[in-house]
């Protein structure tokens, strides 16, 4: 796949490159320069719930 670099410097990503990174119009990416001249591009790392943080530590919703 190719894209074209706006007159401002901006690129636009297709729907079906948002939706292989799992995100959304406005979500931020983050991105990797590599020593041959490339770029990566990932999704953010995001944080775990707050229920799975809750499990992970032994607590549960009080009744």
């Amino acid at each position: 796949m190719e894209v074209t670099i706006g007159p401002d410097g901006t690129i636009s990503l297709t729907a079906e490159m948002l939706a292989h990174l799992r995100t959304r119009p406005g979500e931020k990416l983050s991105v990797f320069l590599t020593a041959d001249h490339r770029l990566e591009l990932a999704p953010p790392a995001k944080a775990p719930g707050e229920k799975l943080l809750q499990t992970m530590l032994g607590r549960t919703a009080k009744p």
